[in-house]
Order: structure tokens, then C-alpha cells, then sequence
């Protein structure tokens, strides 16, 4: 009988590392986790990375929530008489300039690209990630806007894209959603304690999701957005608008990730499962030793 039970707790310790499988560091070593509350039009530096939240929304309705995160955040503010250049963390440079603003939208030049924002929409322009925060003025008099800018963005849903890896300055970093209030999201960024390493998936340890070129590329370089990038600056932009056709880019884009959900699910219920056989086990075992010393014979 002792037997069966150092073989249940054998299988306790199996079952609960099971359950806190998910991500981890291409050298095996665990991931470093900090989390900070960002609202909406603000940056903060999590874990090392500048973050910033250029969107955020719950849906009662449907029990989720949802943000657009920026990474490598940066807050600039435009008006009509002068240009912005600026740098991000791995030292490459940007302009942006506020071209005019009127009843069709606030038109901003990035680099050698124009494009035509409404305020909280966020797009891809010349290769960085642009929201516009905030819009005062009609042409041709005095204008004005804050705009966020960074080197890569994605939309987070507790529903589907539940993370995302972004690459920079040869750093590797793990973003997720955890909570929202009001306009405030809280978000997750794990990094491993040599960042410049791959995070991988526990269990699939050759599935490295960033890159090690990443520095060259303006978006993010996990392989899941890549094949997504075609319709990325659209769900970007959908998301931002709360429109119905927004949902079914996102279903579209994170079938996949659905999936993996479903199977995370079942994983637990097993987890779950073998903890009861475990634990019934183990009570067997005391009602057998109980009733030995109560009757010896």
C-alpha cells in the first residue's frame, strides 16, 4: 500500500506541472513576469520594455476583453510648424510630422507615408506602429495632435490572442492581457533572465517563437503573426472601431490559437482527473490503515 501511494504522489507532482505548462526559455529556465496597470493613451516601462495601450474595451456581452498594445512605446506630441525625429531603444530613427487636420480625419506623415487617422484608430506606417491619442484644430489654422508610436503593436482578446512575442532591440518579450478596468488594461511581459534568448513552448521545445535576426524586422516576428501580417493594419484598425466585422477577422486569424485553447482545456480536465484518482487513493489508504490498528487480528 505504501507503494501505491509514493507512486500517487508521483503522480500529483506530473498532473500540477501539467497544469502550469505554457511558456518557457529556450535554455529550459523559467520566465521572468511583472505586470502593471496601463490606461489608454499611456506608456509605461514593464519588465523592460516600454508599453503602450493605444485601445482597450470589455465586452460584457460576450465575457471578454480586448487591447491594442504597443511595444517600445513612445508619446509624441505634433503641431502644424514643426516635424518630430526621434529614436527607439535599438537606436534606429523615425520623423513624424502632423500634415493637416480636417472633417475627413488628422493626416500624419511617417517618414516618406501620409495616412489619414481618426482619433483612437491605430495603423502600420512606413514600418512602425502609429495611434493617433488625440486631434485639435482645422486646418488651415492651428493644429495639434499626441500620437503613440512604437515598433510593433498587436491586438490582445481573453477570447483568442491571448499573447504575443514582440523582438526588440535583440531582446525577446512575452505580452499578454490579464485584466481590464474601465480603460485600464493590465498587462503581462515575461522576458527570461537572458532576454536576448527564444521563448519557446513546454512540450514543443522546437517551436521557437522569435526569431534571432528580429532586429531586422519592424513587427512582431512570432510565426503566428507573421502569416497574419496580410490583414494585420485592417483587424488593427477594426478593433479600434468596435466593428461587428472585426470579430470574424479575429476568429479567421486566431483559429489556431482556439484550438490550442481547447486542448489546453482538456489538459486540465485530466490534471484534474488524476488529482481525484490520487486523492481517493490516498483516503483508501488511510480507511485500510485505520481499520488494521482497530483490529489487529
Amino acid at each position: 500500500m505504501k507503494k501505491t501511494v509514493l507512486f500517487a504522489l508521483i503522480l500529483l507532482s506530473v498532473s500540477l506541472n501539467v497544469v502550469s505548462a505554457g511558456y518557457m526559455c529556450a535554455d529550459n529556465s523559467s520566465l521572468i513576469h511583472d505586470s502593471r496597470e496601463i490606461s489608454v493613451g499611456e506608456k509605461k516601462n514593464v519588465n523592460g520594455l516600454a508599453v503602450g495601450v493605444s485601445y482597450a474595451e470589455e465586452r460584457t456581452a460576450t465575457n471578454r476583453i480586448n487591447a491594442i498594445v504597443i511595444a517600445d512605446a513612445q508619446l509624441v506630441n505634433l503641431t502644424n510648424t514643426s516635424s518630430f525625429s526621434g529614436e527607439f531603444t535599438d537606436k534606429t530613427t523615425y520623423s513624424i510630422s502632423l500634415v493637416n487636420i480636417s472633417n475627413e480625419g488628422t493626416g500624419l506623415k511617417v517618414g516618406s507615408s501620409t495616412k489619414v487617422f481618426d482619433v483612437g484608430e491605430t495603423y502600420n506606417v512606413d514600418g512602425k506602429e502609429i495611434a493617433l491619442l488625440k486631434s485639435n484644430g482645422i486646418s488651415p489654422g492651428n493644429i495639434s495632435a499626441e500620437v503613440m508610436i512604437g515598433k510593433a503593436g498587436s491586438y490582445l482578446s481573453t477570447d483568442s490572442t491571448l499573447y504575443s512575442k514582440f523582438a526588440i532591440d535583440a531582446k525577446n518579450y512575452l505580452v499578454s492581457l490579464t485584466g481590464l478596468s474601465g480603460k485600464d488594461a493590465t498587462i503581462k511581459v515575461s522576458k527570461c533572465s537572458n532576454a536576448s534568448l527564444g521563448i519557446i513552448e513546454e512540450g514543443n521545445p522546437d517551436r521557437v517563437n522569435l526569431t534571432e535576426n528580429s532586429d531586422e524586422t519592424s513587427n512582431n516576428t512570432d510565426d503566428e503573426i507573421e502569416n497574419a501580417t496580410a490583414v494585420e493594419d485592417d483587424r488593427l484598425n477594426e478593433s479600434a472601431n468596435v466593428s461587428d466585422a472585426n470579430l470574424e477577422i479575429e476568429e479567421n486569424i486566431n483559429s489556431n490559437q482556439k484550438a490550442n485553447n481547447f486542448i489546453k482545456i482538456g489538459t486540465y480536465i485530466g490534471s484534474g482527473l488524476s488529482i481525484i484518482v490520487i486523492l481517493f487513493i490516498i483516503f483508501k489508504y488511510m480507511q485500510e490503515r485505520k481499520r488494521r490498528k482497530e483490529n489487529p487480528g
